[in-house]
């Protein structure tokens, strides 16, 4: 858990590619960690390794826990935007459009269209 408390630490910091190293000790260290692979899925995002984020937001043991999180389908939805897939991007996005929980579901859901 030491990895995971300093990876959360280093995402407030904005420190993405320290805090994906110290995820990835995590994971490695526990497979099922579903908190763990949620903040590498982000660190990932944010140094744009999208394929690896991707892999992580659809990794089974993180899927399984929040198949329905709007967040981890708003990630999924701007991972498609930035490949420019669009129709997949709009797909994620308009899953959870009518109760936006994550607030930049509309501005993305716009960049999609």
């Amino acid at each position: 858990m030491e990895h995971v408390g300093k990876g959360c630490e280093l995402i407030q910091d904005e420190r993405y590619g320290e805090a994906a190293a110290e995820l990835q000790a995590a994971v490695v260290m526990n497979p099922h960690l579903a908190s763990a692979r949620y903040q590498l899925a982000i660190s990932l995002l944010a140094i744009g390794k999208l394929s690896e984020a991707r892999e992580q937001f659809y990794n089974n043991c993180l899927q399984g826990e929040t198949s329905d999180d709007p967040s981890v389908l708003c990630y999924l939805g701007r991972i498609d935007l930035l490949k420019s897939n669009l129709d997949s991007s709009l797909a994620e996005l308009k899953r959870i459009s009518s109760s936006p929980s994550f607030p930049d579901t509309a501005h993305y859901l716009g960049c999609a269209y």
